[in-house]
């Protein structure tokens, strides 16, 4: 199934490649019922910033989202020690952390997203996160509220060196999930969404090009690539004009054979006399190899204003015939232009996304 797909249901396990948004898109869909039920969402890794008064006081009111590392939770983590009692009779009583006592708030609906949950080594946090999936209790005091779903996410063996097989009767109580990465597309809606006119966009008009490239495991100790390593090279590398930088940068984010792939083909550039003879015969346009007809895409996108528009139209409309580029084309624009094209092409462009519209409605 593919991660933007993934249902917000009870006791969910994501096995899937890591940096496909798993962790994104689970709370995305919590924000979204939060939303449909009218109540207030707090995401409790922010605690610090919400009034948790008014939590204890409306739960109803209110949609809670956390996220653990499995890893990172042991059962000591779970309670307090508080000495009580007197008159010779004294006893230990464990008290919760705040944010485990808003998550068995009996009234208090949310989402617990445990991440991770494959690679957790230790006997006695496996047989605690066991507890707490399979019951929704954990020590002698604390107990999740039955309105609070619980999601866990792990990685597949071949993507985690460190993968560990979960126990049979957990896995029997758990519904799992092989999960997908999102579509080149979905990834560009979401970095459009999230960060507007803040990411470099030759990283979508590459990925369109080369998809392949999107995801790909590897065996050496490098980097590779991800939708999670191209969103973090797309936002570093933003207004960035120190080529050796952005080379530096990619095979970070990326390993070696893709970063340098992805870099050299950026720092390719046209002549003005090559960019000016296309405008001027769009034609020439189509007996251009892959790696030079994004360099042109890029080029146009990259130039065009709303001064000088009117120049590139006519190469625009050349495109109508190979629909992908010139969606593509507009695509690597800011929203300004991407604005002022929609009116100026809609009799081309009207067309192109109701067919999109219609394609995404059957998906």
């Amino acid at each position: 199934m593919k991660v933007t797909k993934i249902p917000l249901i009870d006791k969910l396990f994501l096995i899937g490649p890591p940096g496909i948004g798993k962790t994104e898109i689970i709370r995305q869909k919590a924000f979204a019922e939060a939303q449909r039920k009218q109540k207030v969402f707090v995401d409790l890794r922010d605690i610090d910033n919400v009034n948790l008064e008014n939590i204890f006081k409306h739960p109803t009111g209110y949609y809670v989202y956390y996220r653990i590392i499995a890893t990172h939770v042991f059962p000591e983590d779970l309670g307090i020690p508080r000495l009580q009692g007197n008159n010779g009779h004294d006893f230990v009583e464990f008290l919760p952390p705040k944010v485990l006592k808003i998550l068995s708030l009996p009234q208090i609906e949310g989402t617990l997203f445990i991440d991770e949950l494959s690679n957790v080594q230790r006997d006695d946090q496996v047989a605690m996160l066991y507890s707490l999936i399979q019951e929704k209790e954990a020590s002698w005091i604390f107990k999740l509220s039955s309105k609070v779903k619980i999601i866990c996410a792990g990685n597949n063996p071949e993507w985690s060196e460190i993968t560990r097989e979960l126990p049979k009767p957990l896995r029997n109580r758990l519904i799992l999930l092989n999960v997908e990465p999102p579509s080149i597309d979905e990834w560009y809606q979401y970095m459009e969404k999230q960060y507007e006119d803040k990411w470099d966009r030759f990283t979508y008009g590459y990925l369109k090009m080369y998809p392949s490239d999107f995801l790909s495991n590897t065996n050496t100790e490098e980097n590779y690539p991800t939708p999670r390593s191209w969103t973090n090279l797309a936002l570093l590398i933003n207004n960035v004009q120190d080529e050796e930088m952005i080379d530096e940068l990619s095979i970070g984010c990326l390993g070696k054979d893709v970063g340098t792939k992805f870099s050299s083909l950026r720092r390719t550039k046209l002549t003005e006399e090559e960019i000016n003879s296309i405008l001027a015969f769009p034609s020439k346009f189509d007996t251009l190899n892959m790696n030079k007809k994004l360099l042109v895409l890029y080029s146009v996108a990259s130039r065009i204003n709303p001064q000088n528009y009117k120049q590139y139209l006519n190469f625009l409309q050349h495109l109508e015939r190979e629909r992908e580029f010139l969606m593509l084309t507009i695509g690597m624009m800011n929203k300004e232009m991407k604005l002022i094209l929609l009116r100026e092409l809609r009799s081309i462009l009207l067309p192109i996304l109701k067919k999109l519209i219609q394609f995404e409605e059957n998906e």
